[in-house]
C-alpha cells in the first residue's frame, strides 16, 4: 500500500492504523504490525521512521496496565533488534524498557 499512496497521505491514513495494531488484544496481530513495521522500513521508508515508530510504542506498550502488552514490548525488541540502529537498541531499547523489566 505504501508504494500506491503519497508517503504523506500513508503516514497520515495508514500510519495511526498500524500503531493502533500493535496494541491489538490479539497477540498475532500484534506481531503481524511488527513484521508490517520491518516491510515498509525496507522497501519504502528508512531507518528513522521505524525508530520514531518504535520509541513511541515502546514507551506507550512499556507503560501499559495490561501485563500482556508490558511484555510485549520485550517481544517486539526481540523482533526489531536487528532492524534498529545499535545507538537506538543500547539507548532506547536496552536501557529504557529491558533493564527494568
Amino acid at each position: 500500500m505504501a508504494t500506491f499512496l503519497s508517503k504523506n497521505k500513508f503516514k497520515e491514513h495508514v500510519e495511526p492504523l498500524l500503531k493502533l495494531w500493535l496494541e491489538d488484544s490479539v497477540h498475532q496481530v500484534r506481531l503481524e504490525a511488527v513484521n508490517a513495521l520491518i516491510k515498509l522500513k525496507t522497501n519504502s521508508f528508512n531507518l528513522e521512521w521505524l525508530e520514531n515508530i518504535v520509541d513511541q510504542k515502546l514507551e506507550e506498550l512499556h507503560k501499559h496496565t495490561r501485563f500482556g502488552f508490558r511484555m510485549h514490548t520485550l517481544h517486539m525488541i526481540s523482533l526489531l533488534h536487528m532492524q534498529v540502529s545499535d545507538q537506538f537498541l543500547n539507548e532506547k531499547m536496552y536501557k529504557a524498557y529491558m533493564k527494568n523489566f
